[in-house]
């Protein structure tokens, strides 16, 4: 596969010094579950997702428990985050989440076509600033992009509380021209209630009546 010409779209890796707990799962827990040159098998599994920024791992840790059957891949740069899900990895006994912490996109490199069952993509970094907009994680063609590695009946997940951004994934689904949409009325991706994993962040943004835009994205 061609390698492709990659955007960093984050500005560093460690935001904060780790705790010795943390180094502690670095050096004994990641090294088990690290993906480095080869992707995961998955035979053992029904299904492969991939969770694009992980954060600090709740909506990736929630699914793993909610779906042992399936394999959980995290893709991460920040290490903090890292930390984080190996906490909860390791609290919750979990066994099907694999981790990769670089940029997503030297991922890709080593993914077979069609081989992710969902696709997640939440709250990534909005870059608000007009200069920066080239940054943003998901456009038209890296959204073209994922529909190669992910199934024919697989959905890529895009939720946001900000609602620029809703507008440019929107904006980007529809000019990517894969996707079977089913409106291109912003209002009708916007939620109120938990009909997605919401962090504790976005629960709050809703109790002050903020809105959070959901596109579920099904190739045509």
């Amino acid at each position: 596969m061609k390698k492709q010409n990659i955007i960093k779209t984050f500005a560093r890796r460690l935001s904060r010094p780790l705790r010795d707990e943390q180094q502690n799962l670095f050096d004994n827990l990641l090294p088990t579950i690290v993906i480095k040159d080869t992707f995961p098998s998955k035979n053992e599994f029904d299904a492969i997702n991939l969770e694009i920024g992980f954060g600090d791992g709740a909506l990736i840790a929630q699914n793993a428990l909610n779906h042992p059957s399936h394999l959980f891949i995290g893709a991460e740069p920040y290490l903090n985050g890292v930390g984080s899900l190996l906490k909860k990895i390791e609290a919750n006994q979990i066994s099907n989440i694999r981790i990769f912490h670089d940029d997503v996109r030297t991922l890709l490199d080593l993914t077979p076509n069609n081989i992710f069952q969902n696709i997640y993509i939440v709250c990534p970094d909005p870059w608000p600033k007009r200069k920066h907009l080239k940054r943003r994680l998901v456009n038209e063609d890296f959204l073209k992009t994922l529909t190669k590695y992910i199934k024919k009946d697989g959905i890529i997940h895009l939720v946001t509380d900000h609602l620029d951004y809703a507008n440019w994934m929107l904006n980007s689904a529809i000019q990517s021209g894969v996707f079977d949409l089913t409106s291109t009325n912003i209002e009708d991706y916007a939620i109120t209630d938990g009909s997605f994993f919401l962090t504790k962040y976005q629960e709050r943004g809703l109790s002050h009546g903020s809105k959070i835009h959901y596109f579920r994205l099904m190739q045509k």
